[in-house]
């Protein structure tokens, strides 16, 4: 299993002198992409997820959506996210970032059913 992270590049986390540092050894410039954690939305099969994230993760850390479920941050390219069709929401990330906000939940929210997944319940 892993988190797919519809990211084009990340730049990992480095402070501004090392990249300056970098940019001097290479005659080069460098181009920071700046990624704000709240906006990263891990997907596990096809499912995409919601998670308080202090930090970009880096690849092959775990990182744990608001359901419960875990699994190890890797990037890849949005085209291999569009590939693979429609993603679909988890509803239990879902319920618990309404919970967490004080939303309204309506009786019939996806998210308080059982959850069943390949072959398991949780």
């Amino acid at each position: 299993m892993f988190v797919l992270v519809t990211l084009r590049k990340i730049v990992g986390r480095c402070k501004r002198d090392a990249v300056a540092d970098l940019a001097e050894r290479r005659g080069a410039m460098t181009a920071l992409i700046y990624v704000d954690p709240v906006s990263v939305r891990p997907v596990v099969d096809g499912v995409w997820h919601l998670t308080w994230l202090s930090a970009v993760p880096t690849p092959g850390e775990e990182v744990r959506m608001l359901c419960g479920e875990a699994a190890e941050a890797a990037f890849v390219p949005l085209r291999e996210r569009t590939a693979q069709g429609a993603l679909t929401q988890c509803p239990y990330c879902d319920l618990e970032y309404r919970r967490s906000h004080g939303y309204e939940i309506l009786p019939n929210h996806p998210g308080l059913r059982p959850r069943v997944r390949q072959g398991r319940s949780w």
